[in-house]
């Protein structure tokens, strides 16, 4: 575990610039972008303590030993789209107002598509970034898995407004976000 401690926003950008480095490096002298059996996930959390003395924490980035970066910088604790509420600090999904129970994985799933709203993952991909898992055999896991949301999320589960399929490539969360809230 790496640890930067910074106050203003500049010093921010500047220990995530470090993190990177410092990963690159890690990553190089381990030989674990070739053999890609050391690490499987690294994420870059800033831990953020208020006046109040109250912690949260921020993923900034992520990096799967697919060898993808998945930036998230600065990302809100709500994610707000037509009829659908995501509070990530609280592991709460709403629909209409109304709390959605999700499972682990349900709840993996919709979070990585809704914070990447219109990008194309295929299977692999959201299988190695949601199970932490090789994808050898993901593709029935994923299909299940996006039928269950649907059933809890859409209303026409036939003409879904959030996660659309793309035939043969994969998933693509489509709905337009709205505003984001504090």
């Amino acid at each position: 575990m790496l640890i930067y401690r910074c106050g203003g926003f500049e010093q921010i950008k500047a220990a995530v610039l470090y993190a990177l480095i410092g990963v690159t490096l890690l990553c190089w002298q381990t030989g674990s972008l070739q053999r890609r059996i050391i690490m499987r996930k690294i994420e870059i959390i800033a831990r953020i303590t208020g006046d109040d003395a109250q912690v949260e924490e921020e993923t900034l980035m992520t990096w799967t030993d697919t060898g993808h970066w998945y930036p998230r910088l600065f990302s809100a604790n709500v994610l707000l789209y037509p009829d659908l509420e995501i509070r990530l600090h609280q592991r709460r999904v709403l629909k209409d107002g109304k709390d959605v129970h999700l499972s682990r994985y349900e709840y993996g799933v919709l979070i990585f598509l809704a914070q990447h709203p219109g990008t194309l993952f295929s299977k692999e991909q959201i299988y190695e970034e949601v199970w932490h898992e090789s994808s050898e055999s993901c593709l029935s896991a994923i299909s299940n898995t996006v039928s269950r949301i649907w059933k809890k999320i859409e209303t026409d589960k036939d003409n879904p407004v959030y996660i659309k399929t793309i035939s043969n490539l994969g998933y693509v969360f489509a709905a337009e976000p709205l505003d984001e809230k504090e």
